[in-house]
């Protein structure tokens, strides 16, 4: 048996701008190009588990088929253009104010480690509960945890001194959505899933791995290697771009296996370190891409064998 979960968003739902939650059976919409594109995503993923996924000869019963839609994903190692939490780093590193688009836009913030949670619960139940299969779930904070731009930048400035902002109105700017809540009960009930952190723990892990990734000197310069999700060539390549680095210090296994979705990072590390690439005590960089185009990344000192052929371990 093999169960597939399809992550698309928060911003699947046709937004009516209202403080209610949107529930997963509330209409499907978007008025940007985005929020249409995840809701078509939903729309395909029905069918297709209408089509193939029953008991007739050329279908299968074998496999689970179930949909996330999480909340607005922050966490440390963010790099992506035009998102809150990278564009205020950026600023903050170099003095200056912080650009916001739309301060008073609330948003369901969650950290990216909260929404893997309910990712990884809904995919194991999958494989026993006959019940959740086909459906949709949200995965988001608690409506009481939303919170508004200005409230996410307010809160930066107790994690990070002297934080400035200023309202960028004259910016030409794509439509956004005022208001944006999720209501999670059908997670809690279905799943026992539910978010663990505050709003304000969810700026602090941010913001310290941020902090910990300036103050200790942990800058492009000190990479040594990079492992990025092999999505595809073009999108290795544009990590290679984007960081400055060469195209040896890039892992690209894209032609010999393909995309092998969230295997990919750990395999393409075993063949570096088997094919001695990598040496004790370098600094990697392994980068994971998920839907929505969010990206996180983590940095490790990474101690293996001399040996390649020998047992080797991550720190």
């Amino acid at each position: 048996f093999c169960s597939f979960v399809c992550v698309t968003s928060d911003k699947v739902y046709e937004n009516k701008n209202w403080f209610y939650g949107y529930r997963e059976n509330d209409k499907l919409g978007g008025i940007d190009p985005y929020s249409a594109s995840k809701a078509a995503s939903e729309i395909a993923l029905k069918s297709w588990r209408k089509s193939f996924c029953r008991e007739n000869n050329f279908e299968t019963s074998k496999l689970g088929i179930a949909s996330a839609r999480a909340g607005n994903v922050i966490g440390g190692g963010d790099w992506a253009k035009d998102r809150i939490i990278p564009d205020s780093i950026k600023s903050l590193i170099v003095g200056e104010p912080i650009l916001v688009r739309s301060p008073l836009s609330t948003r369901p913030w969650q950290h990216v480690l909260e929404a893997i949670s309910g990712y990884l619960t809904l995919a194991s139940k999958l494989n026993y509960s006959s019940r959740i299969h086909g459906e949709s779930f949200n995965f988001g904070p608690q409506i009481a945890e939303n919170n508004s731009v200005l409230d996410l930048v307010n809160t930066m400035g107790e994690f990070w001194e002297k934080v400035k902002w200023v309202c960028n109105e004259e910016e030409r700017k794509p439509y956004e959505s005022g208001l944006l809540n999720l209501n999670c009960d059908k997670a809690f009930f279905d799943l026992d899933w539910h978010s663990v952190l505050s709003f304000k723990e969810t700026i602090r892990y941010t913001i310290e791995w941020y902090r910990s990734f300036y103050e200790d000197n942990l800058n492009i310069q000190n990479i040594d290697f990079v492992v990025p999700h092999q999505a595809s060539e073009s999108a290795v390549k544009a990590y290679s771009k984007f960081g400055g680095f060469a195209d040896d210090c890039v892992m690209n296994i894209i032609p010999q296996y393909g995309n092998c979705v969230s295997a990919s990072i750990p395999l393409a590390l075993s063949i570096a370190i088997e094919q001695k690439r990598i040496k004790r005590g370098d600094t990697v960089m392994m980068i994971g891409t998920g839907a929505g185009l969010s990206v996180a990344s983590t940095i490790c000192l990474l101690y293996t064998s001399d040996a390649a052929d020998e047992r080797s371990s991550v720190d």
